[in-house]
């Protein structure tokens, strides 16, 4: 009996050299099978060639190879993903429209920004650049009041992808100085780099139209897929 087994192979009885277990000097440890290299271990990393197929994995945080945190999983099964993009940017002033009765669309920029994971949003321009390529949901709102006008104007109002509109509606309103929500909800596709931004064009009215401040205005999304 001895305390300590030098080798640098462990095989079965047969002395088959296609499976084992080798024991490296640069502090690393391989399983190998059919003479193929499954799984190595060293100080820092577990390298596993193939897929790993388990009936349950057990573990409380999911890292990228750099170190950063990806997902997290708590004690009652909850997934977070602190990775995901997410915004949420209102209004913060009134702002007037001018009638785009030719048809001219313009986007429309929220001032004030709550929550923007990855500081994506450009109050100045009022796009948001999508930092990951993916599917998005849209949300968004307005407070739309007219300037104490007996005419009727319509507002088209969209969510456009580098300037390409995707998900509109269309509303009338008769102007006669009440406020009224419009609002639209959606799914959007986006490459990295592109811009996600709200456009509306207003028609029929011969003075401008108040967009309302505050929360009552509102640009919001999150990577869904």
């Amino acid at each position: 009996m001895t305390s300590t087994i030098h080798a640098d192979k462990i095989m079965n009885s047969s002395g088959d050299q296609d499976s084992g277990l080798d024991l490296q000097t640069n502090d690393q440890v391989k399983l190998k099978t059919a003479n193929t290299d499954r799984i190595t271990v060293t100080d820092a990393t577990t390298t596993v060639a193939n897929d790993l197929a388990a009936a349950t994995i057990k573990t409380a945080t999911v890292k990228h190879t750099g170190g950063t945190t990806a997902m997290t999983i708590d004690s009652s099964g909850r997934i977070l993903t602190p990775g995901r993009p997410v915004w949420w940017v209102n209004g913060n002033q009134n702002t007037n429209v001018a009638n785009t009765a030719s048809g001219q669309w313009e986007i429309y920029k929220f001032q004030a920004t709550t929550i923007d994971t990855e500081s994506a949003y450009n109050a100045s321009t009022g796009k948001y650049t999508v930092p990951i390529t993916g599917v998005y949901h849209i949300d968004a709102l307005l407070l739309i009041q007219g300037l104490n006008s007996n005419s009727t104007y319509y507002t088209d109002f969209a969510v456009a992808v580098n300037g390409s509109l995707k998900t509109q509606i269309n509303r009338r309103f008769n102007a006669y100085g009440r406020a009224e929500h419009v609002w639209l909800s959606g799914l959007v596709q986006a490459t990295a780099g592109q811009a996600i931004d709200i456009n509306l064009r207003v028609e029929n009215h011969s003075n401008q139209v108040s967009y309302d401040c505050g929360t009552c205005s509102t640009f919001q999304g999150y990577l869904v897929g």
